[in-house]
């Protein structure tokens, strides 16, 4: 009924119907039935696909009023991952995190449904979150602006450059040390 592939429909299964490595790994995850530490050891793994696959794992086994307990630490996570092997777009830790906990799917695949209470609340954090964060970041914005600045220096890039003038006097500097015939090479 307007499905596609030879397994249109099934969980982890692409259009083509070639099922995912990713798939087959969560699977024999719950077939092993891990335990939190070893879930908790997955999540902090050094490999961000480790990571990603412990992720989904949660979002699968566990109950809906858990997910925030479990993603909330993470989503600030900056560590990148490409869900799609090579062939999509990069992503953060903590964006995948903010998806499983927001979204019904995983590109084209679903998600087991989020009851309506609970997507309320988990809604509703999110917001506060990004909230606190744009206050927070609104706060040093305040403080940055209000500090007395020192002409020395230009903060508008990474590190500190010096005002051009500064350039100029460190290579006349060197000019007349060249001349003096000091500077060693």
């Amino acid at each position: 009924a307007g499905q596609t592939g030879m397994c249109g429909g099934v969980r982890g299964v692409g259009a083509g119907g070639v099922v995912s490595s990713a798939y087959c790994l969560l699977y024999k995850l719950f077939t092993l039935k891990l335990t939190r530490n070893q879930v908790n050891s997955m999540i902090n793994h050094k490999h961000c696909y480790v990571r990603g696959l412990a992720f989904l794992y949660l979002r699968y086994t566990q109950h809906p009023s858990t997910f925030w307990d479990w993603l909330d630490p993470y989503l600030d996570d900056e560590e990148e991952i490409d869900p799609r092997a090579g062939g999509g777009r990069p992503i953060t830790i903590g964006e995948m995190c903010e998806q499983l906990l927001t979204r019904l799917d995983w590109y084209t695949t679903l998600f087991p449904r989020i009851p309506v209470v609970i997507m309320k609340e988990i809604e509703k954090k999110m917001e506060d979150r990004k909230a606190a964060i744009a206050e927070a970041n609104r706060a040093e914005y305040d403080q940055q602006a209000s500090e007395p600045r020192d002409n020395r220096y230009d903060d508008r890039r990474e590190g500190s450059y010096r005002r051009e003038d500064d350039r100029r006097e460190g290579s006349l500097r060197r000019d007349e040390d060249r001349r003096a015939g000091s500077l060693r090479r």
